[in-house]
């Protein structure tokens, strides 16, 4: 009797792994998106003032975008919930693409300011909320200190790159250009993420819950030391590229020397990188007190060469603060509700945004001086500080 080995004309199960390991898809989307945003963001509050000759309608701009983050950021979790993360981040930067075109359309007709508010409202949620839960899900809890600082090497890589490509770009072709360069790239950055092993968001906690917990006396610290980000942000956003092209009065100097501070400082974070999970309180500290002092000597700057070594040492500065700093808010999130929690993270974010544009804008209006101005900005990275307030309690659990 014949026994055939059915086994013998079988072909080998040949299999392909599409799905990205670990972080890599949101690696790579950081690298293209940072680069893309870099090439523009920079310059974006100097077009609004060239346009218009008022630093009035900068103001306006944050206000109204910060007032429509505030109403819109919980119903548009709540789509992100039901279309998914990945189809979420690709509206996102449809949308970042509206907001570039609208911010060009001012030049014919500035009531566009609205519409470009509106849609760069849009599109933050969209991002973030995907981008914060996926890096939970997806990494190390106790070296999300590490996973920050690789991020943020290729992060300050592709964004080093940025701002001299984007002043190259508009001496030699124009802004408008530059805006289409930049929504092809950010389109392309939408890519990787389809490839990741992160594709489902919890249901979104109640609206109320997250709003009595942003009230609660043990959000206090954090809801402050998030307010504090929203105002240096914002001094460094407006006031640091007016205060650069004043001085050197050339985009493509403006460029330059925020790609050199930018990538001359990439070697604390390797640095920072293998210490943060250990030592981040102590660094913190030390990067609050010294880019407030840097932010204080800043009125003194003459040169394009001292503005470069101001934004350098800053730049060094901003590794010691950062990384520790959102090292911290990673914890408390895995230590609470990380939803809930990166939720109230960007309403607290939005309400010190909208309470700083006023702010700043008022104090602008009567005391329009330089020193006063990067004072406030010294005065929000002292309030970030709070964020080491209770991280012993998530430390030791």
């Amino acid at each position: 009797m014949t026994v055939h080995n059915h086994r013998f004309l079988n072909l080998p199960h040949w299999s392909f792994n599409w799905r990205l390991p670990g972080l890599t898809g949101l690696y790579l989307n950081a690298c293209l998106r940072n680069f893309s945003i870099a090439m523009v963001n920079i310059f974006i509050p100097l077009f609004i003032l060239k346009t218009t000759g008022k630093i009035e309608y900068i103001f306006i701009f944050y206000i109204y975008y910060h007032t429509f983050l505030i109403l819109l950021d919980y119903p548009l979790i709540f789509l992100m919930t039901k279309i998914g993360p990945d189809i979420s981040v690709l509206i996102s930067n449809l949308l970042l693409g509206c907001y570039l075109f609208s911010i060009l359309l001012m030049k014919q007709n500035f009531s566009f300011i609205f519409l470009a508010a509106l849609f760069s409202a849009l599109f933050v949620p969209l991002y973030w909320i995907p981008y914060h839960l996926a890096f939970v899900k997806l990494g190390k809890e106790e070296k999300y200190g590490e996973s920050i600082s690789y991020f943020s090497i290729l992060g300050r890589l592709s964004t080093a790159l940025g701002p001299v490509a984007g002043g190259l770009i508009i001496a030699i072709f124009g802004f408008e250009k530059l805006f289409m360069a930049v929504v092809i790239f950010i389109m392309i950055s939408t890519i990787p993420l389809f490839f990741d092993r992160f594709k489902r968001v919890s249901k979104a906690p109640p609206l109320d819950h997250v709003l009595r917990g942003l009230i609660k006396p043990d959000y206090r610290d954090n809801l402050l030391a998030f307010w504090g980000v929203s105002l240096e942000s914002l001094i460094l956003a407006i006031f640091w590229p007016i205060f650069i092209y004043k001085v050197v009065s050339s985009y493509k100097i403006v460029g330059l020397i925020s790609s050199l501070g930018l990538l001359l400082s990439m070697m604390m974070l390797f640095w920072v990188g293998k210490r943060v999970d250990r030592k981040g309180q102590g660094m913190l500290k030390v990067g609050v007190l010294t880019n407030s002092v840097n932010w204080l000597i800043r009125i003194f700057l003459t040169s394009g060469w001292q503005i470069f070594l101001a934004d350098f040492f800053y730049n060094l500065g901003a590794a010691l603060l950062w990384t520790p700093f959102d090292t911290m808010v990673y914890r408390k999130a895995i230590d609470s509700d990380p939803f809930d929690f990166f939720i109230k993270r960007e309403l607290s974010l939005h309400i010190g945004g909208l309470l700083a544009s006023l702010l700043v804008w008022f104090v602008w209006a009567f005391i329009p001086n330089w020193f006063v101005i990067f004072s406030l900005g010294a005065v929000g990275l002292f309030l970030t500080g709070l964020m080491i307030k209770n991280i012993h309690k998530v430390l030791d659990k």
